[in-house]
């Protein structure tokens, strides 16, 4: 099978994954015992307004109905109109989308360099010092909150570090002054497309202590996966045999045992940027993010219905797609797994 038959493939597959999600969004909707046009008007609302609201949102119709008309809308790229503030989603969600790649972008960035490199020496150096540590760190990912430690560096960047002088790290939003024209929606990109030095730094300031927030939970499961695939393939005879003919033992362990234990790590790399996206709820609302995340939580707290199930459909769709970049990469670096057909 070619490469772009695999994409072609791959590319067809998402589409039952992204109708089942819909499909479950939609019924989990249903099923909380609330009135939505009720909820949309107000409970000051003339009843005959709400009941005009029924007819044109198809309520009274059947489920099945409900459901098609929405999927309808869906595909006019209509995903309603927000119950916090009568706009479209759509036009809400999408200023905010940039901002929450731009923080998983560098939460990755920190996360995968680190927890390879991590991965690999603690694998080369077994059950020494270095070692003992990268696990410690692996476990402290994994076990401490996400909003635990957004807090604690707050608190850390805010009272120790201010305390001698160290304080040029700033604990919310993106930017102090104005954004920088935009290109990308990205503000480190485009302060550098705009020849803005002063604004880059100012902009990768403010996204250090989010980045690392949300990315350290990414770096303890992909160090523990590299790790993992490292030991792995340090004890197959082919990496026993280069070591007996004398092969430097960095050449042994970068090229002949982390070539061939890249596809765990990068199989993982694909489930923690959706692990990413997930934790962004957090680490928005904590460092005042303007992005998904943060409006994830404002309609929440409001109860906006439509407002929550195009979130949920924006973070599925980089969810599968950033899955999908990641298969094809495998299927790059191993040709079986397109000849296959897996």
């Amino acid at each position: 099978m070619k490469l772009w038959e695999y994409v072609l493939r791959r590319l067809l597959t998402l589409i039952p994954v992204l109708i089942g999600v819909t499909l479950i969004t939609f019924i989990l909707w249903k099923a909380i015992p609330v009135d939505p046009a009720r909820a949309y008007m107000g409970p000051k609302a003339p009843e005959e307004d709400v009941e005009r609201l029924r007819v044109a949102w198809h309520l009274h119709d059947s489920l099945w109905d409900q459901y098609f008309w929405y999927m309808g809308n869906l595909l006019r790229g209509d995903l309603g109109d927000s119950f916090v503030n009568k706009e479209p989603v759509l036009s809400n969600l999408l200023p905010k989308i940039p901002a929450t790649l731009e923080l998983t972008f560098y939460a990755m960035l920190f996360a995968l360099p680190v927890g390879v490199y991590l991965g690999i020496v603690s694998a080369a150096k077994r059950n020494q010092w270095i070692d003992h540590t990268s696990r410690f760190i692996a476990i402290l990912g994994v076990a401490v909150p996400i909003y635990w430690l957004g807090v604690m560096l707050k608190i850390f960047v805010h009272e120790d570090l201010a305390a001698i002088g160290l304080n040029f790290l700033p604990l919310d939003g993106r930017l102090d002054s104005a954004p920088p024209a935009t290109f990308t929606g990205f503000y480190t990109i485009d302060s550098l497309i705009a020849g803005d030095p002063g604004k880059f730094i100012e902009a990768f300031a403010h996204i250090a202590l989010p980045a690392i927030t949300l990315g350290f939970a990414q770096l303890a499961i992909i160090l523990r996966m590299t790790r993992s695939g490292m030991l792995e393939v340090l004890g197959q005879d082919y990496v026993r045999t280069a070591r007996a003919k004398g092969v430097a033992e960095k050449e042994v362990v970068f090229h002949h045992a982390f070539r061939n234990a890249t596809n765990s790590t990068l199989t993982v790399s694909g489930l923690t940027v959706g692990a990413a996206l997930a934790g962004d709820v957090y680490v928005e609302s904590i460092f005042r993010w303007n992005g998904i995340g943060q409006y994830f939580l404002q309609s929440a707290q409001a109860g906006g219905f439509t407002d929550l199930l195009g979130y949920v459909l924006i973070v599925t769709i980089f969810y599968v797609v950033a899955n999908l970049v990641v298969d094809v990469l495998y299927a790059m670096l191993d040709p079986q797994v397109r000849l296959g057909g897996s």
